[in-house]
């Protein structure tokens, strides 16, 4: 039950992620933008990865014997871990990065300040 929790919770939170990229276009350096796409894609396609699994493993090859039920649960265990991973890197890249620019636009830095101050940090 705990992991349906988990899984409802990291699926909600990709969709929000993709909803939040691909529609209302946050304020992220492109770097950050390029490594949230990635992390994004890897969590989708460990879903739809851990989805056809468990069709593969339940309806079209039943497993026969304890040894072939063992590696279905393990592929499975494995892509559940990758869209944690990639949807928790993606939430975190995210955070931080919005973080960062609103920061610099709160204290009322002008443009040409921020500009220094990137470049002052090798960014």
């Amino acid at each position: 039950m705990l992991i349906q929790i988990i899984y409802a919770v990291l699926v909600v939170v990709w969709i929000y992620l993709v909803w939040m990229l691909w529609r209302t276009e946050p304020k992220l350096a492109e770097r950050r933008r390029k490594t949230l796409k990635k992390f994004l894609w890897a969590a989708g396609i460990s879903n739809l990865a851990y989805w056809v699994n468990i069709l593969l493993m339940t309806r079209i090859f039943p497993p026969s014997s304890e040894g072939a039920d063992t590696v279905y649960l393990r592929i499975a265990f494995f892509l559940f871990i990758l869209l944690a991973i990639a949807t928790i890197g993606g939430l975190v890249i995210f955070l931080t990065g919005r973080r960062k620019t609103t920061s610099a636009g709160e204290r009322g830095d002008s443009a040409l300040e921020i500009l220094k101050n990137r470049y002052a940090r090798g960014e």
